[in-house]
């Protein structure tokens, strides 16, 4: 769900930014147009107005140009009033002739320098009979720069309005899910995971009563380090809270561990990835299986987070970790233990890694650590995959969360 929005906001992006350029084009071009048309209408007026000063003169130029000053001084649109005769240029307007080459007087209105883009240029001949014929150009200005300017500047303010919109969405927004081809290929779950996945029990912890946060020892939490058996709860008869065989948790702590960040993670509303190593070919009565222990928590600090798994595994719990990073970071991790172990393995993958993440669900801790496992045996089944990532049905997940409301 959460794609296809971010497919339709990039679709308004584009499609915001297309209308803003094509409006800005749209205005100068009116602009342009419009002011075009009025330069046709003022050049006819004032040709009719030098034929009659003319016509009425003497022919001398000080009397049949002089009108021509008044409509320069009225019309902010002309630049260049320029009128010639038999004897070459006889009256210029402004009297510079900046936009006048210096051959124009001989050449006529081919000699007048303007930019086709912004300015037009009216040339037409005067006929009086009896009189010489009169060649008058002018040259309007049809698009101002404050024009352009201005235009340009609601379009930049638009766009920019349009990145600040973008980047709020992208700052509140949550991370997308990722595809299962991202993981992998793991997309298909066995059917009796499935049907284990989606039942929910009264005991689960989508019941009314909240569960309950089991006590952590507080060893557990201060992180000592003490040697000593396994707990009573494997027949053991010590309290240690790490294993002698590698330093780290033992397997019986693991699922009371992982409900308490599980419902700290939900209560922050943050993410949580559960991960599960497994070498190949290496046991806990191993020398290698205390390296790998230690090489653990070299990599990922918290010992308290780690946990023995099985005769030839880890399970390590990363609290507000996504699983984006959390399979980075296991990738991270084989490149340096397989630089640093020395594994025996008769496949071509010694360790190998199972992924899965809270994904903003309210779940147990056993169904994240079935998910896992899930990942973890996929591994076996996917040619060239040493890492493999559980992708939970989040819009289903939700869509049981409404009808429960």
């Amino acid at each position: 769900m959460r794609n296809k929005l971010t497919i339709v906001f990039t679709a308004l992006c584009i499609l915001a930014v297309v209308g803003l350029t094509g409006w800005t084009i749209y205005r100068l071009e009116s602009e342009r147009a419009w002011n075009a048309v009025l330069a046709e209408r003022s050049f006819a007026s004032l040709q009719n107005v030098l034929r009659s000063s003319y016509q009425d003169s003497d022919g001398g130029i000080d009397t049949y140009a002089r009108p021509l000053g008044g409509i320069y001084r009225g019309n902010d649109a002309i630049d260049l009033i320029a009128v010639w005769d038999t004897n070459g240029l006889g009256a210029l307007l402004p009297g510079n002739g900046p936009l006048l080459s210096p051959s124009a007087a001989a050449i006529g209105s081919s000699g007048i320098k303007h930019d086709s883009l912004f300015q037009r240029l009216e040339t037409a001949k005067i006929s009086v009979p009896d009189r010489d014929e009169l060649t008058v150009s002018v040259l309007y200005t049809i698009l101002p720069y404050k024009t352009v300017v201005s235009s340009l500047m609601t379009a930049l303010i638009g766009l920019l309005s349009i990145l600040v919109v973008a980047s709020v969405l992208l700052l509140v927004s949550k991370p997308e899910e990722i595809p299962a081809e991202a993981f992998g290929g793991f997309g298909d779950i066995p059917e009796s995971f499935a049907a284990e996945n989606d039942r929910f029990e009264e005991e689960s912890i989508f019941a009314s009563d909240p569960p309950e946060v089991p006590e952590v020892p507080e060893d557990f939490e201060t992180g000592r380090d003490k040697a000593g058996t396994e707990p009573s709860a494997k027949g053991g008869s010590g309290e240690s809270l790490y294993s002698p065989a590698s330093d780290v948790g033992w397997e019986s702590y693991l699922p009371d561990r992982l409900t308490a960040e599980l419902d700290r993670s939900a209560s922050f509303e943050q993410d949580l990835v559960l991960m599960l190593i497994r070498i190949d070919g290496v046991t806990s009565e191993m020398p290698a299986y205390r390296k790998t222990a230690d090489l653990l928590v070299d990599f990922f600090t918290f010992r308290d987070m780690i946990f023995e798994r099985e005769k030839d595994g880890f399970a390590i719990i990363l609290p507000n970790i996504t699983v984006e990073n959390g399979l980075r970071m296991a990738n991270d991790f084989i490149r340096k233990a397989e630089s640093t172990l020395e594994t025996s393995s008769s496949g071509d993958r010694p360790i190998s890694v199972g992924l899965s993440s809270r994904a903003g669900r309210l779940i147990r801790a056993a169904t994240i650590l079935k998910e896992a496992e899930s990942a973890l045996a996929r591994v076996e089944t996917e040619k060239g995959s040493t890492v493999v990532a559980f992708k939970p049905d989040v819009d289903r997940y939700r869509s049981f969360i409404s009808s429960q409301t």
